[in-house]
């Protein structure tokens, strides 16, 4: 919730808005974050009115952290970010993977 929370919802809205098609890219990525500050209200209400168990946060948040790292391995890169590098092999690559999930 913190120092990373940052960066974590940009790389997060950045990935979201390069797979999304652009019809739906803008709803999308505003239902994304939409529901991390309704969480984050959420965490506050529960907290201040429900109980005051605060454990149960950080297992949750260290569950969903395990998940992401395991699928950080299974997302390719941004093709966004290789084509503005001029890597283009890499991209041709990484976009003939993303139309094979599509």
């Amino acid at each position: 919730m913190g120092f990373l929370h940052i960066g974590l919802y940009n790389g997060g809205y950045l990935n979201v808005a390069e797979y999304v098609h652009n019809p739906w890219k803008n709803h999308v990525c505003t239902v994304l974050l939409v529901f991390d500050m309704l969480t984050t209200i959420m965490i506050g209400v529960y907290y201040h009115s429900i109980s005051r168990v605060w454990w149960y946060f950080p297992l949750t948040g260290l569950v969903f952290n395990f998940i992401a790292i395991i699928g950080i391995f299974f997302i390719p890169e941004s093709p966004e970010y290789l084509y503005s590098y001029y890597k283009f092999p890499e991209c041709k690559a990484v976009m003939y993977r993303i139309a094979a999930w599509n």
